[in-house]
């Protein structure tokens, strides 16, 4: 930005950092660029002097785009093949690709290509929204420095970074699908993800498992979801809150095996699981997890099977969850639960004499459940 002549590259209003400038509807700075723009290089890999273009797989249509291979040279492509470029010399390049008809049609997916070893880093997504990013780049060992957003019309980033060593610098657009987009992910450094609008993603589906994550995702909130089955499976690296993550608004959502075999304690005080019908495994051999779930609505859950299994399961939260979850006021349920539901709280212990005995026993006796736990105490 200048004014004037006067080059202004930390622009404020007093301590308050200004990231963007518009003139009516129009961002003026900083200066937008529509080109896909990443770096390569040739050393890596095979080794090889050349580079596979592959943008994968295109929805009906066709496409039409530039490539600026970085050498002076450029590539016009008006068939859907993919397209290799020989280098003179083995080095680093910066790769730009300009779509000039055909967005709707574009699918990212070109790093699945035997090249995706030699990219290292995405300067600028662009202004174009691919059709879908599925896979786009799985196992590449790249940084992204671009400060814009990755965007896909149809908002579909499953198995994006699947398998990725390291995370950096990657911030997502309005997504949709989240399905196994992380997983088995390393190091994640400066992410952006902290500031994900996440509200109408469906599917967080293996989200995380088995990634060393530890982006605060305090701020998440979801509305829309419909499955956070095995989201943070496996992880044991996550030190945030998960305050809000779970509201979904539709009836049928899936919290199975959420927390299987994870050891991590997040503060999940605020969820909304009314609509959530299954927490199957959700707490299976997850030691470390001992925060209170009073507030959970289970009044749609049909299994609770294997939920606390192998989980440190207190027996004063065991007996507050039996009270809580019913409703109990002393002497009958004021909710309403399923019946026949299969229910699994490890070796925690209910009351002999107290309210969670009669809750117990009105569960079992008048809703059908069967209980899995460490008897009376």
């Amino acid at each position: 930005m200048k004014i004037g002549n006067l080059d202004i590259t930390n622009p404020k209003i007093g301590t308050t950092p200004i990231n963007k400038v518009y003139i009516g509807a129009n961002q003026v700075w900083p200066n937008i660029v529509n080109e896909f723009i990443f770096q390569i290089d040739t050393s890596l890999g095979d080794g090889l002097n050349t580079f596979d273009f592959n943008p994968g797989h295109y929805t009906a249509g066709s496409i039409d785009y530039v490539i600026d291979w970085g050498d002076s040279s450029t590539t016009t492509v008006t068939t859907n093949t993919n397209s290799i470029h020989t280098y003179s010399s083995s080095g680093v390049y910066d790769i730009k690709v300009f779509i000039t008809s055909g967005i709707s049609n574009y699918d990212l997916n070109q790093f699945r290509c035997p090249d995706y070893l030699k990219v290292v880093d995405v300067k600028n997504w662009g202004s174009y929204s691919g059709a879908t990013f599925y896979q786009s780049f799985r196992g590449s060992r790249l940084i992204v420095s671009a400060i814009d957003e990755l965007q896909s019309i149809s908002g579909n980033f499953s198995e994006c970074f699947y398998a990725c060593p390291n995370i950096t610098g990657v911030k997502i657009k309005n997504p949709i699908n989240l399905t196994n987009t992380f997983r088995y992910c390393g190091s994640f450094i400066g992410t952006g993800l902290e500031t994900c609008n996440v509200e109408n993603v469906i599917s967080f589906e293996s989200c995380f498992q088995q990634s060393s994550i530890n982006v605060d995702l305090s701020n998440w909130v979801n509305y829309k979801g419909l499955t956070y089955k095995s989201m943070f499976r496996g992880v044991s690296s996550y030190t945030y809150g998960l305050d809000n993550l779970v509201q979904p608004d539709t009836l049928g959502a899936d919290c199975s095996t959420m927390f299987y075999q994870a050891s991590f304690n997040p503060d999940v005080s605020n969820w909304n699981t009314l609509n959530v019908d299954t927490f199957r495994s959700f707490l299976l051999l997850n030691s470390s997890f001992v925060s209170d779930l009073s507030n959970f609505n289970i009044e749609n859950a049909w299994t609770l099977q294997q939920m606390f299994q192998s989980n440190p399961l207190t027996d004063s939260l065991y007996q507050s969850y039996l009270i809580s979850w019913t409703g109990w006021n002393g002497t009958t349920a004021t909710k309403t639960l399923q019946n026949n539901v299969p229910a699994h709280f490890h070796n925690a212990k209910y009351e002999l004499g107290g309210q969670s005995e009669d809750v117990r026993n009105y569960l079992i006796n008048t809703l059908g459940w069967t209980i899995t736990d460490g008897g009376g105490i």
